[in-house]
C-alpha cells in the first residue's frame, strides 16, 4: 500500500491525511536555518554542535523518526528556494505586495496586554506564507471547477 494516492504530476491530490512531524520548527528556528546559523554538517547523527538557543534539543528529530537534523535543514533550504522562485513569479505576474506592519503584544501573567512592538516579517514567515497561498490557490481552482456558480472566492 502506498502512503499517498497516486495522482498525475499536473494534478494535486486532495483528501484527508495524517501529518507526522519529525521535528517541531518555529519561525525563529527556520530563520536560523535560512540565515545559515544552523547549517547542515554532513552528519547523520544527533547535532550536539547546534546551540540550544538556536534549536532546542526537544524540538529536533528523534532517533526513531528516520530523519536527521541535516535532513530537516536541507529540506527547509529546498522549500525556501522554491518559495523564493514562486514569489518572484507571482510578482512578475502582477501580484500585489502588501507590506503592512504586524503588531506583537506583550502580556502580563494574567494575559492582559502591557505593551506592543512591531513584529518583524522575515524569510521564514514569507516561506510559510508562500505555501499557504499555494494551498489556497489550489483549493480555489478545484472549487471553481466543481462549483463555479456557488464558489465564493476572494
Amino acid at each position: 500500500m502506498t502512503p499517498f494516492p497516486q495522482s498525475s504530476p499536473s494534478q494535486p491530490w486532495y483528501g484527508r491525511s495524517i501529518i507526522r512531524c519529525c521535528a517541531k520548527l518555529d519561525y525563529p528556528t527556520a530563520q536560523n536555518m535560512i540565515e545559515g546559523k544552523i547549517a547542515a554538517s554532513g552528519s547523520a547523527g544527533p547535532r550536539d554542535d547546534v546551540p540550544e538557543d538556536l534549536w532546542e534539543t526537544a524540538r529536533r528529530p528523534t532517533d526513531d523518526s528516520g530523519f536527521s537534523c541535516d535532513d530537516v535543514i536541507e529540506r527547509v533550504m529546498m522549500l525556501q528556494k522554491v518559495a523564493g522562485a514562486r514569489r518572484e513569479l507571482r510578482f512578475q505576474s502582477g501580484a500585489l505586495r502588501l507590506n503592512r506592519s504586524k503588531l506583537a503584544f506583550a502580556l502580563d501573567p494574567d494575559g492582559n496586554p502591557t505593551g506592543f512592538r512591531q513584529y518583524p516579517i522575515k524569510d521564514s514567515n514569507r516561506l510559510v506564507e508562500e505555501y499557504m497561498l499555494l494551498a489556497n490557490f489550489l483549493v480555489a481552482e478545484i472549487l471553481i471547477s466543481k462549483a463555479p456558480d456557488v464558489a465564493v472566492i476572494r
